[in-house]
């Protein structure tokens, strides 16, 4: 394993995320890459240091504050979000609709253009006379034979 999986894989490790396959490849790097081991031990002893941090509890009275200001924000304007949320697909699907119809019509006249082009191309006035000392003269001749008998 290169060194710059294994330092993808190092945090997973730590966090025990990894499948056994995995795990195993990391274990088997970390004893033969002296960095990736130094890496991985520095990585476990940021997250012991976070384990051992204080948790500052919320005071008094938190969550219910928290939760009123957010119901009387769903109560004064409860059918805003879902109007302009369908507003904004009408406004999707309609500009969908006029790109599509510009870009036909675009397409469709760069179409009807080649296609007169192309037509004109394939008149028998427009191809030269085969050589008859070429390989499509010697065609030409082989199978004009055939039709003869």
């Amino acid at each position: 394993m290169r060194c710059s999986k294994a330092r993808k894989l190092l945090s997973p490790y730590i966090d025990d995320e990894l499948t056994a396959v995995q795990k195993g490849l990391i274990e088997s790097h970390i004893k033969d890459c002296v960095r990736c081991g130094s890496r991985l031990e520095a990585l476990r002893g940021i997250q012991s240091s976070f384990a051992r941090l204080e948790r500052p509890a919320a005071p008094y009275g938190f969550a219910t504050r928290v939760m009123s200001g957010r119901a009387e924000r769903q109560g004064s304007l409860p059918f805003l979000p879902p109007v302009f949320t369908r507003l904004m697909e009408a406004a999707v699907i309609a500009a969908t609709i006029l790109i599509g119809t510009k870009a036909g019509s675009f397409l469709g006249g760069a179409f009807t253009r080649q296609k007169t082009t192309i037509v004109s191309s394939l008149y028998l006035d427009n191809f030269e006379s085969i050589q008859p000392r070429s390989i499509g003269g010697a065609y030409i001749a082989m199978v004009e034979g055939s039709d003869e008998k």
